[in-house]
């Protein structure tokens, strides 16, 4: 708990600086891989929104880009139950190091920690079990705060003098989970990707 408040804490903080920085927001495509209770192996897609301010460290390529993250995704993968739905807020102070500064353009790899709040809902369905000879309600229910690693890649095109676009191609979340219904003393690993378009505001 004690880690949480101050990763928000850390947040807010950050946004509240107004100097050498700027606000982007958008969204795209949202997909991983979704550990639930009955599979380390479910697959999700959706739609992620995004809110990122970066702020510059003096003069140089490194800046600060912390961002708030918020993913809907929904099962697809071809599996003996019913879909299940999942919410995914994350909280990320990264940090960013522009390899390539030009006028128009600046390209910048990053990373950093991050805190996730998952919320995931499935199963929901009566079946009969043809091993043990009986119907079977089948169920779960996920509410839980999660840590990890997100990295991944940035280009920030400045379109006029006020207003830029920020393409994220590649961004990558990794956790690491312990086991599942089918093995519970193994690990399995939560691997959550977006790719947006923000717009400066």
């Amino acid at each position: 708990m004690k880690i949480k408040i101050l990763s928000s804490l850390i947040f807010i903080c950050l946004l509240s600086q107004t100097a050498l920085s700027q606000t982007y927001f958008g969204g795209g495509y949202a997909g991983g891989i979704i550990p639930t209770q009955l599979s380390n192996r479910d697959q999700g897609k959706g739609i992620s929104f995004n809110v990122v301010q970066e702020i510059k460290l003096g003069e140089g390529r490194w800046r600060l880009d912390p961002g708030l993250n918020v993913a809907l995704l929904y099962s697809e993968i071809d599996r003996n139950i019913d879909a299940f739905y999942s919410t995914m807020i994350s909280i990320t102070p990264n940090v960013a190091f522009e390899i390539i500064q030009k006028k128009r353009v600046v390209i910048a790899p990053f990373a950093g920690p991050y805190s996730n709040w998952r919320i995931v809902k499935g199963g929901d369905r009566n079946y009969y079990d043809q091993d043990n000879a009986q119907f079977v309600y089948e169920s779960f229910f996920t509410n839980e705060v999660k840590f990890g690693l997100e990295f991944g890649i940035s280009a920030n095109i400045l379109i006029g003098d006020d207003f830029s676009i920020k393409i994220i191609p590649l961004n990558y979340q990794v956790t690491r989970f312990k086991g599942d219904a089918y093995d519970p003393n193994g690990f399995s690993y939560l691997l959550k990707f977006t790719s947006s378009i923000l717009i400066s505001l």
